[in-house]
């Protein structure tokens, strides 16, 4: 795993199943040596666009202000990316600037569940920021 990132645990249920091995005697509790810890996706973006590429800005913050996620993307289109296991679960502000000409800010719950997800979604020249995937 690369330096930030996290391993959040499934749930109770899904950890007893029978066809899952027991935790890496080592202590080590990755997602690479376990295959009972979830990888989750916290930020989804998606472009719809048909011609040309979007440069994005993407920042996450804390309640406090401190910035614990930034990034900058060329989203090529049609293209999808996922920022995965790069949250701790919890509420944040996300704000992502779409070719430094519009922006949008929405405060999501990020967590496991596909709800508590940032979305981000981009097509001709229109930014939208949401929390949670369709269900």
């Amino acid at each position: 795993m690369s330096p930030g990132q996290t391993s959040r645990k499934q749930p109770a249920a899904d950890q007893a199943r029978s066809d899952v091995s027991p935790p890496n005697s080592a202590g080590a509790n990755t997602t690479e040596t376990d295959p009972r810890l979830l990888n989750t996706e916290d930020i989804h973006i998606r472009s719809y666009g048909q011609h040309t590429a979007s440069d994005l800005a993407v920042e996450v913050t804390t309640a406090s202000g401190d910035v614990v996620f930034e990034s900058q993307y060329t989203i090529k289109p049609g293209a999808m990316k996922s920022e995965v296991n790069t949250l701790p679960p919890g509420k944040y502000t996300v704000r992502a600037a779409l070719n430094s000409e519009c922006q949008e800010t929405c405060c999501c719950h990020i967590d496991a569940a596909p709800d508590h997800t940032a979305v981000i979604e981009i097509g001709n020249g229109v930014l939208s920021l949401t929390e949670g995937l369709p269900i």
